[in-house]
């Protein structure tokens, strides 16, 4: 399968359904997240985005956000150096930091977003490259 169009969306499926049948510790979906935005009137509203997971795991204690990539090329390269594409990593941000924003006054989202108990993953279907990045603190 090489459409271009099509792939994105069946690899996404193919990872929450992945999920879906090889564990049972987590709950297995897709979730919006609201800005953090107050629009000034109804007609501006219309201009932000939906915020919609790839794939969300949540269990009592913990919440895995996956954001599922289907490019030829995993990393881009910049400067002469093989990098992550910088608008995937802005992508999970904007989703941990206007679902903590949201959640500091709402107890049932305030575990859903806490940071210690959130965690995030890109996830591609192959790269040459192994890439590992970790964070603890999110700011």
């Amino acid at each position: 399968l090489e459409n271009e169009k099509i792939m994105p969306a069946v690899y996404e499926a193919f990872v929450r359904n992945f999920f879906k049948a090889e564990q049972n510790e987590y709950s297995v979906g897709s979730e919006y997240i609201q800005w953090d935005a107050q629009a000034m009137n109804v007609e501006s509203a219309q201009y932000l985005p939906a915020m919609r997971t790839d794939i969300t795991l949540r269990s009592k204690s913990r919440t895995i956000i996956i954001d599922a990539k289907y490019y030829p090329e995993a990393l881009v390269e910049n400067f002469g150096r093989k990098r992550i594409r910088s608008d995937h990593l802005y992508q999970l941000f904007a989703y941990l930091k206007n679902c903590i924003s949201r959640s500091s006054n709402t107890s049932p989202a305030k575990a859903f977003c806490s940071i210690r108990q959130h965690r995030r993953l890109l996830i591609f279907p192959m790269s040459l490259a192994r890439i590992k990045y970790a964070s603890e603190r999110f700011s």
